[in-house]
């Protein structure tokens, strides 16, 4: 069965408001006439976590912003565990167990949020970043999956595909929650 919702339900919920927690996490732009205070200085795990960074020629489609529970990357018979700043790189496919939730900005600043007992793959994940064009299509396999889209859904929105194992969906917003039920 698949259900297309416009708000967070259950594990999805939590997951979602993680993302919301980081969002808000981000230093608010200074108002007009305020007093400039410098900012602290924040431990070099906290700076690493909100900082997205590619490495040039690494071969990663994106880095892992959270990464809670247990959530696992599969290639072939390799399996390694994601971890905060690591890399997707291609033909992954991205796992959470029951207490999993992991979020990856991709190179497009598109965000994809799994949920706890979910399973994607990235099928196919194409930017080039100096003429912004580019295409993707993620399969979603099972659980929940919230997806914020980047500049590929922004300019050319019929470029990016979602599918489940009962549909696919053409994406037209630029927020919107997919859940697939067994």
């Amino acid at each position: 069965m698949f259900t297309f919702r416009a708000i967070a339900r259950r594990g999805l919920a939590a997951c979602c408001g993680l993302m919301a927690a980081a969002a808000l996490a981000q230093p608010a732009p200074a108002q007009e006439g305020a007093p400039q205070r410098p900012e602290p200085e924040a431990p070099a795990a906290e700076a690493a976590d909100r900082a997205f960074v590619i490495t040039p020629g690494d071969g990663r489609l994106g880095t892992f912003k959270t990464v809670q529970g247990q959530v696992t990357l599969a290639q072939g018979d390799t399996r390694r565990a994601a971890v905060v700043g690591g890399a997707l790189l291609p033909q992954e496919r991205l796992s959470t167990g029951a207490d999993g939730i992991a979020a990856v900005t991709l190179r497009d600043g598109t965000v994809l949020t799994l949920g706890p007992d979910s399973s994607l793959d990235l099928a196919k994940f194409d930017f080039n970043s100096t003429t912004q064009e580019g295409s993707m299509w993620v399969k979603l396999a099972r659980g929940s999956l919230r997806v914020i889209t980047g500049l590929i859904a922004k300019l050319q929105p019929e470029k990016v595909k979602v599918t489940t194992p009962t549909a696919v969906i053409g994406v037209r917003g630029t927020d919107f929650i997919v859940e697939t039920r067994p």
